[in-house]
């Protein structure tokens, strides 16, 4: 039996490697939920760790000035004495201010606190500086105690006169500036970081979804299949529609499926074609049903045989649970060719089941008696569609393509690897049977994301 299939662009024939902006996008709008859930898990994780770990910094500030204390007395307005003082402002305030925060210095402040902080928190909390202004110094209260810092802040100015006092007699300090309350001068910054961890958690989900894109190219639009393995696209099929009462008439695609296959052989009797795809759940099985019985209704005599004796799936779909002898009790145990094909209840379709599982699979199907069964069975069907197990995980889909005339490849969107698939159809090609062109599945009835694949 020969087939205009023959004359097809071999697989990986086609050029690659341009960067494919389209299916990258693609991938970015199907995987929309990913980028959004790591966006906004890090900027929640972000926004938490910044709530939880923030500590408020008080802070106060005393500006001080060096004087000079006169010995002379003054006769005051209110008729009291008092000693009169001016500015100090020779070079040497620098070394008292550094002094101020001497060990001797921080134990005055300590004791005249009667001992309510520690040490060094008291330490850690002081700042002396001198200002550009001659004899005035600042002297800084930052902590994450407001009351240790109000306490300083009540004491310092007494504390380091009476210290200074010790140094030098005649010099003391006067409190030019005065913060009123310790005030916060941090803030936790909780919904910038969340920010910002959301926008790394977008790029970050972007960058995932590329490096799985360039790690594994998918097929995702019918041009594909010409584009990345040559092959013809046929069909586009949608999974969801199998759950569907079987109204056949509605399927346009499988009508037209039917009349490619029709046109693609020449010559007298049965044609063999064989069902393939790198893995299961792509819908193969489905699809060979829907298009025996399509060609069923045009008139043709179609048998469909389940050669997939590592998975069956003809029993479920057809909810017949009674026994029946299989194709493995066939060969095994002997048995007439007219029990093992079974009618259905549309006209001219029939089929043959798998009779279950075996592991000695490639040894049955390559049996005599398969090859026997379908020679006999090419006398009465035009049509022998042969279901057959995962191509990238079993190898009876060699043994099978020998005794096919052609295969027919359905593919999931986006659901293997180009790099698979090329090598399993490939090895199918290398076995003398050419393909007719592919069948596209996908989730559902829906034109995926056509904003994204009408934008290049």
């Amino acid at each position: 039996m020969q087939t205009e299939a023959g004359s097809q662009t071999r697989v990986g024939q086609t050029e690659d490697g341009v960067l494919d902006l389209k299916h990258l996008f693609y991938r970015f709008q199907k995987y929309t939920w990913f980028i959004l859930a790591l966006t906004l898990l890090l900027g929640f994780l972000a926004y938490t760790y910044s709530t939880a770990t923030f500590v408020k910094e008080y802070y106060s500030e005393l500006t001080l000035a060096f004087i000079k204390t006169d010995q002379d007395l003054l006769q005051s307005d209110e008729g009291t004495m008092k000693k009169s003082h001016t500015p100090y402002i020779e070079k040497d305030v620098e070394r008292y201010a550094l002094l101020l925060k001497s060990d001797q210095a921080i134990e005055e402040l300590y004791q005249a606190l009667q001992g309510k902080y520690e040490r060094q928190d008291i330490e850690k909390s002081i700042t002396v500086g001198l200002t550009q202004a001659p004899g005035l110094m600042t002297v800084g209260l930052k902590g994450s105690d407001a009351q240790l810092i109000k306490d300083l802040s009540d004491v310092a100015t007494d504390t380091y006169n009476k210290y200074l006092k010790i140094l030098a007699p005649d010099l003391g300090l006067e409190n030019i500036k005065m913060s009123k309350e310790p005030f916060v001068v941090n803030e936790s910054k909780a919904v910038k970081k969340a920010f910002y961890a959301s926008v790394a958690g977008a790029g970050l989900a972007l960058i995932i979804l590329s490096l799985s894109w360039a790690a594994k190219d998918t097929l995702v639009w019918p041009e594909d299949l010409e584009e990345k393995l040559g092959l013809t696209f046929l069909a586009e099929v949608a999974l969801s529609s199998f759950d569907e009462p079987e109204n056949f008439e509605k399927f346009d695609c499988f009508s037209t499926l039917g009349l490619d296959l029709e046109k693609s052989f020449s010559g007298d009797g049965g044609s063999v074609i064989l069902l393939a795809s790198a893995l299961e759940d792509e819908g193969r099985t489905h699809v060979g049903e829907r298009l025996a019985r399509s060609l069923a209704q045009r008139g043709k005599k179609v048998l469909f045989a389940d050669f997939n004796l590592r998975r069956s799936k003809t029993d479920a779909l057809q909810n017949e649970l009674e026994a029946n002898p299989g194709l493995i009790a066939y060969v095994q145990d002997g048995g007439s060719v007219k029990a093992l094909i079974q009618e259905t209840d549309l006209k001219n379709f029939y089929k043959i089941e798998s009779g279950g599982q075996s592991q000695q699979a490639c040894q049955i199907i390559g049996h005599k008696k398969v090859k026997g069964l379908l020679e006999k069975a090419r006398k009465f069907f035009d049509f022998i569609i042969i279901d057959s197990p995962a191509a990238l995980k079993y190898e009876d889909i060699r043994v099978l393509a020998e005794i096919s005339d052609a295969f027919l490849p359905v593919i999931r969107q986006d659901y293997v690897g180009v790099g698979d698939m090329v090598r399993w159809i490939k090895r199918l090609e290398m076995s003398g049977v050419d393909s007719l062109g592919a069948v596209l599945t996908k989730k559902d009835g829906r034109e995926l994301f056509p904003s994204f694949k009408n934008l290049f």
